[in-house]
């Protein structure tokens, strides 16, 4: 029995069909605060501890020790997070609110992929993906979760038949354009 799980690409549909990610907050500077920070020069990373937080645009993320590698190449710097447990939340283009949470936290500034370890989970209105290692692939809107090599703590998803029947219902009606028969 294959004991890694994954949410397929239409599975995931039905969860966050209106889930995607402000564009502009990928333009915005990054602000981190911390209580203090030390900056390896020679190995080019830069450690934040203490009540750290981190802003994009809309994004926030809360951790208690944050590492930031390839600090000095511009686009390439990948935020490393612990935290019990690191958050994140972000405003979408809907309106509403993505938030997330576990361990341990990957945000890969280039490719906007979100990488949650340990206990992880997201949440988005009613719906809820949680996993031991959930892959979010912010630009693409990809999620693909796991549980336990061994099985033991399997992915879990939860969403309100009600909510994505209406989600769907407007996506269509969205979708249709009037048609018009002047001159018949």
């Amino acid at each position: 029995m294959n004991t890694r799980l994954r949410i397929s690409a239409l599975a995931l549909a039905l969860w966050c069909q209106s889930s995607i990610a402000i564009q502009e907050d990928f333009n915005e500077k990054v602000e981190i605060s911390a209580q203090r920070n030390a900056f390896d020069i020679k190995a080019n990373v830069l450690n934040y501890i203490g009540d750290v937080k981190v802003t994009q645009g809309t994004m926030q993320i809360f951790a208690d020790k944050l590492t930031i590698l390839n600090a000095n190449v511009e686009g390439q710097q990948v935020l490393v997070a612990e935290g019990s447990p690191v958050r994140y939340s972000q405003i979408l283009d809907n309106g509403k609110v993505m938030d997330a949470q576990a361990n341990n936290m990957r945000y890969e500034l280039n490719s906007r992929i979100l990488l949650l370890t340990g206990d992880a989970q997201v949440t988005q209105e009613d719906s809820l993906v949680k996993g031991e290692r959930i892959r979010y692939n912010l630009a693409k809107q990809l999620l693909e979760a796991d549980g336990n090599a061994d099985g033991s703590n399997r992915v879990t998803t939860i969403f309100i038949p009600e909510q994505v029947k209406q989600q769907i219902d407007e996506d269509d009606s969205s979708e249709a354009t009037p048609t018009s028969n002047e001159g018949n």
